[in-house]
């Protein structure tokens, strides 16, 4: 649009809603208006007035209401209406825009009116929901104490002059979803100091003024707007935008996510979900809600640090080991669109597919007694039976052999027959010895897979896991389902023990198991990287911060590039003969 045309369109705009705005505001179409009344509301606060601003015949869709703490809140289900030779309802109902404070537009509403919030120069906070896909043409424009906004990952579009005129605003946020910038959105934002702009340059429409003379009226005067983007994406922002667009461009914009999720074997699992994006500095900005049968359930837990990353974790009873937790990034107390939903079950059956060596038993065993847990407390059919026959047969335990393991694992053991031992395994681990009236009895907690195996000092007695599942096999009377519980529990003790002595950790945040194996280096059109066996493509370049592109050759034969969780074989890694385009996935 040619800038004089622009600049007449606004003026036009501007000229009807300005009679609009000094006319008394009393004085309606049709008659004399009584003054306001104000009136309680569900909201809690006074509500003092209130009506309708949908789009078209659906007028009544969306409705306003601006309570008498100057919020102005839009409710209802789909678009606002578009004002522009016409104005919106409250410029009639109101003494002034000034008593609009604050702005609420509600989960439902799909796009912002044209002009909707033009000239409400005390605004000063803006709520806008992930339902909005649509910002539209002079929105908020002239709201001049407007000093900072986000914009949810849904809005695809921000309309021409969208927030012209906003002259004290210091920051705004465009998501990735962005694909359609207007002229003049940002038209007279004279101290806007940061865009963090996450919208792809590829698919990014941003309009110029086209007298490009008046384009240096947006933004900060001589470039001194900084626009925020991810690193990669600089020199093509550089390069699209840098003469139509008057601000700098600074590659510098880091996306705080989660990356991945491991396991912890602790006296129940932690499922540790990993945020990439945040440093020492950043961090503590941060927190992560959890949702699902977990102890966190509801609550918001800050990050941990181990070895520069960081995570959090979400501890879990075995027995809801398939349950899906789902992880929210908040920051600064407000929740981001950054999500994760997983489960124990989950990543165990990724990482058992992976087919690592060391610590496969020990995954195959955590999930055989997640299973059999499960199965017993909450009555689900997981194939338990055939499931610890499997694994059994697998790790060559005969029945035989079975007992010969526990006759030596209870040898130690000084609990009398008439003292019952129960093993607490529908929540946090315990082994408990009971008086032989069962009328009492004492206890350890906080035990691992590693602990719960070796013996416990309670009262005078020496006990361990192994003790309960020797007795449940040697009873004749026990159930099945006790049975299946005890071999599971005797295959996940087993499991511990075999991997620390391979020196490897059951426990703690390390017991998240290496799913690569021994590292190695290979060479990738000259260049030296790490490799470990196993390895996916998705793995080899996320491990070196590459995403892949192009076709693998090899001296033997060519084809296309295998997806991204097909395994990298020795085969496809001779020295120097594979080709590959990588990029940063920054």
């Amino acid at each position: 649009m040619n800038y004089n045309v622009f600049k007449r369109t606004l003026a036009g705009v501007m000229a009807v809603l300005c009679v609009a705005a000094y006319m008394p505001a009393n004085v309606g179409t049709g008659g004399i208006l009584t003054k306001m009344a104000i009136t309680a509301s569900a909201r809690g606060g006074n509500v003092v007035a209130s009506g309708n601003c949908g789009a078209g015949e659906n007028s009544s869709s969306v409705t306003w209401t601006l309570y008498e703490d100057g919020t102005l809140e839009i409710t209802g289900t789909g678009d606002m209406a578009n004002y522009e030779k016409n104005r919106p309802e409250w410029w009639s109902r109101l003494d002034s825009l000034d008593s609009i404070k604050a702005i609420v537009i509600c989960e439902g509403v799909t796009s912002i009116g044209n002009v909707a919030f033009y000239g409400c120069r005390s605004l000063t906070s803006v709520t806008i929901p992930k339902s909005v896909t649509n910002i539209g043409e002079g929105a908020f424009y002239e709201c001049v104490s407007l000093t900072s906004v986000t914009i949810p990952k849904s809005v695809t579009n921000i309309g021409m002059a969208a927030f012209a005129g906003c002259s004290t605003l210091t920051s705004v946020t465009i998501p990735e979803s962005v694909t359609s910038i207007g002229e003049g959105a940002f038209y007279g934002c004279n101290e806007l100091s940061d865009v963090y702009c996450y919208a792809n340059p590829e698919e990014l429409v941003w309009d110029k003024i086209q007298d490009n003379g008046m384009n240096n009226a947006c933004f900060k005067p001589n470039k001194g707007t900084n626009i925020h983007v991810k690193k990669d994406w600089l020199d093509k922002y550089t390069t699209k935008f840098a003469t139509t667009v008057n601000a700098t461009f600074v590659g510098d914009l880091s996306v705080p996510e989660f990356s991945s999720a491991s396991v912890t074997l602790t006296d129940g699992f932690g499922l540790n979900f990993y945020v990439d994006g945040v440093d020492s500095t950043t961090a503590a900005d941060y927190k992560v809600k959890f949702s699902g049968k977990c102890d966190e359930d509801g609550t918001e837990v800050q990050l941990n640090e181990k070895d520069g990353k960081f995570f959090v974790t979400a501890n879990i009873n075995a027995k809801d080991i398939k349950e899906e937790i789902t992880a929210t990034l908040y920051k600064n107390g407000t929740a981001t669109d950054t999500t994760l939903t997983y489960s124990v079950d989950n990543y165990l059956n990724n990482a058992i597919d992976s087919g690592y060596d060391k610590t496969l038993f020990m995954l195959k065993a955590t999930q055989l007694y997640g299973h059999a847990a499960d199965e017993y407390f909450n009555n689900e059919d997981n194939g338990i039976s055939q499931g610890i026959s499997d694994y059994m047969s697998m790790s060559e335990i005969t029945e035989d052999s079975l007992k010969e393991t526990l006759s030596k694992k209870v040898e130690n053991d000084n609990l009398p027959e008439d003292n019952k031992v129960s093993m607490v395994l529908n929540s946090k681990v315990k082994l408990r010895v009971y008086t032989p009236d069962l009328s009492d009895y004492r206890e350890v907690t906080g035990l691992t897979p590693l602990t719960m195996g070796q013996n416990q000092e309670i009262e005078q007695f020496s006990v361990s896991g192994y003790t309960w599942v020797y007795r449940v096999l040697n009873n004749t009377a026990s159930s099945q389902k006790n049975v299946n519980m005890a071999k599971a529990l005797f295959a996940y003790m087993q499991a511990a023990e075999n991997l620390n002595e391979s020196g490897t950790s059951a426990n703690g945040i390390d017991s998240a198991p290496d799913p690569y194996g021994e590292e190695k280096k290979v060479t990738i059109s000259g260049v030296e990287y790490d490799y470990k066996e196993g390895m996916k493509w998705k793995d080899i370049a996320e491990k070196n911060g590459w995403t892949a592109e192009g076709t693998i050759c090899n001296n033997a034969n060519q084809f296309l590039a295998y997806g991204e969780y097909t395994p990298v074989s020795s085969e496809n890694l001779i020295d120097n003969s594979l080709t590959y385009e990588w990029k940063s996935l920054d």
